[in-house]
């Protein structure tokens, strides 16, 4: 659980040699998102990228290799659609030649992911994520 009371060192120490970067909650249950991008990797937090809900993204820069976008995303109830709007709003910002990994709580229990939403209980959202993947 990461809030802003929390110190980043409290969580990583320096000494485990890692960026970190944060989305803390302000508000409600829980405490935020955090990515955490070891330093060997050269890497810059994208404010730009930035929606109303918990998300945060890094651009990783490797030479030789199309830059990575690293996201870490909340989305609070399995039945809302809004934050995946905030998702994808985001993801459409990324330049089209890009990695793009997304790592997070999606709050889709009954998904199955080997078979898209054959079990999914919300269908439209299971099916909105499997379109898009």
């Amino acid at each position: 659980m990461v809030k802003s009371e929390n110190h980043t060192a409290e969580i990583f120490p320096c000494h485990l040699s890692y960026q970190i970067y944060r989305d803390d909650r302000t508000s409600g249950k829980g405490g935020g998102v955090l990515l955490a991008v070891t330093n060997k990797f050269l890497s810059e937090e994208q404010p730009e990228l930035k929606t109303d809900f918990n998300i945060i993204w890094s651009k990783i820069l490797i030479t030789g290799i199309k830059d990575t976008y690293v996201s870490s995303f909340y989305k609070p109830h399995e039945h809302d659609k809004h934050s995946l709007k905030e998702l994808w709003s985001s993801v459409e910002k990324i330049p089209q030649n890009s990695h793009i990994w997304i790592l997070g709580d999606f709050n889709l229990p009954d998904m199955n992911w080997l078979n898209e939403s054959d079990t999914c209980r919300f269908k439209n959202l299971c099916m909105t994520i499997s379109l898009k993947t």
